[in-house]
């Protein structure tokens, strides 16, 4: 009996891991792994929010369908991680440049505040990993079907050639064209290189920047599909914001201006002119103007955040003289935390004002200097054209001064008896 048992027992957990998940059952894992999910987002535990937040965007999307309601914040929060993860992965690439370039930005500067020492030490030692196994890879004679399935970023090594010149390299050919037509139709038809076994050509896996953009579209239509509610145009608003923050990233400054003008005027309409949100869209336009070194138009941006900080700054005050004990605390805080920003706006407004400055002189500097080159050229041909005359004649030739001697001493003796003769009388 105990063989019967025990087959029996195999064959029940057999049927049960067989068992469909019910919608449920998914309705209540999905909101376990966006809970998760949030928090390691949150505390800026990147590894953790990219892996819940994926399967949580996914999972909605097979619950609810592709554009429902439903699936906006998963997609919204997933979106983000994914911009986060880009931001490390270009400052990790700044981190392993030769050594030789010149980098005016510190990495680890950059990163501070989005990840721990411990966490920069850990992704510094997967990198380091992943480098060393590619390495044995290589002298093996393997190599990875794409750069990112063996390694999330990819190091820059000393003394490595531009991307440009590589590619070049890579497309030449590596024999002359043969004399024999059927060699090189037998050349034409070989599979290149990039063609996998069943003679498809593989496709560069989306960067995790691409890969954000493209989750953040999908909040994006959520919201449009909702209609013109005050809810979903704000939250349209922060995929704007955010999108911004991607075109950033890739420096197309004015694709994240125009994204930040959509946020600001979605803001504008439903929200208090005073509201600190729209002034964090106005210094977020002002940092995407400065970024394109449209430095006038950021100095404009600054002051509008300026001006709406310090009009917010004025409000709260007014409310904590009629506030009552248990709001106190909370207006406190946001007074002490919008006077934190004055000193910083008022930063940014001057240094906009002298790069503004700056690139003015630059300018008339340059269109000063080219005609100034020219005025001298124009000088040098005319005195190439024009050859030296002789003026030897012109020169007026030395006399000699022991003739004028005798005479300069008889002037002198002259005035002197006078001298003589005026004291006399």
């Amino acid at each position: 009996m105990a063989p019967f048992n025990a087959e029996n027992e195999a064959k029940s957990e057999n049927t049960t891991d067989q068992t469909p998940e019910t919608r449920e059952e998914k309705i209540e894992r999905l909101n376990e792994l966006m809970a998760a999910g949030k928090r390691a987002f949150n505390v800026h535990e990147l590894n953790e929010a990219l892996e819940k937040l994926s399967e949580a965007a996914s999972l909605s999307t097979e619950i609810y369908g592709d554009f429902a309601p439903e699936v906006y914040e998963s997609h919204y929060y997933y979106g983000r991680t994914l911009l986060d993860v880009a931001s490390c992965e270009s400052n990790l690439i700044d981190n392993l440049a030769p050594s030789g370039k010149d980098t005016s930005v510190n990495p680890d500067e950059t990163l501070e505040g989005t990840l721990t020492e411990e966490q920069m030490e850990e992704i510094r030692t997967k990198v380091m990993d992943a480098i060393a196994e590619n390495a044995d890879m290589l002298e093996s004679g393997q190599l990875p079907a794409s750069p990112e399935e063996s390694l999330d970023v990819e190091p820059v090594e000393e003394n490595a050639a531009p991307v440009a010149t590589v590619t070049q390299e890579m497309e030449l050919p590596t024999s002359q064209p043969s004399d024999n037509p059927q060699a090189n139709l037998m050349e034409e038809e070989a599979p290149s290189a990039d063609e996998d076994e069943e003679g498809g050509v593989d496709e560069e896996e989306p960067s995790s920047l691409q890969l954000a953009w493209e989750v953040l579209e999908v909040a994006r239509k959520v919201c449009e599909q909702q209609g013109d509610s005050k809810e979903w145009e704000l939250k349209k608003a922060d995929v704007f914001a955010t999108l911004a923050n991607c075109s950033i990233e890739e420096s197309n400054f004015n694709g994240a201006i125009e994204d930040l003008n959509q946020c600001l005027a979605i803001q504008q309409k439903h929200l208090d002119a005073n509201d600190r949100f729209i002034a964090a869209t106005y210094f977020e336009i002002g940092r995407a103007y400065k970024l394109n070194d449209c430095y006038d138009l950021a100095a404009e941006n600054f002051r509008s955040a300026e001006r709406i900080v310090t009009a917010r700054i004025a409000i709260i005050t007014e409310k904590l003289d009629k506030a009552e004990e248990s709001e106190k605390a909370k207006l406190e805080e946001e007074l002490i935390d919008l006077k934190d920003l004055l000193p910083d706006l008022q930063e940014k407004i001057n240094d906009a004002k002298d790069s503004a400055l700056e690139k003015d002189v630059k300018q008339q500097v340059a269109v000063e200097l080219p005609e100034t080159k020219k005025a001298t050229f124009e000088d040098a041909e005319t005195l190439a054209a024009n050859p030296a005359a002789d003026i030897t004649n012109l020169v007026r030739k030395s006399t000699k001064r022991t003739s004028e001697a005798p005479a300069s001493n008889h002037v002198k003796k002259v005035k002197f008896d006078e001298a003589e003769n005026l004291e006399a009388k």
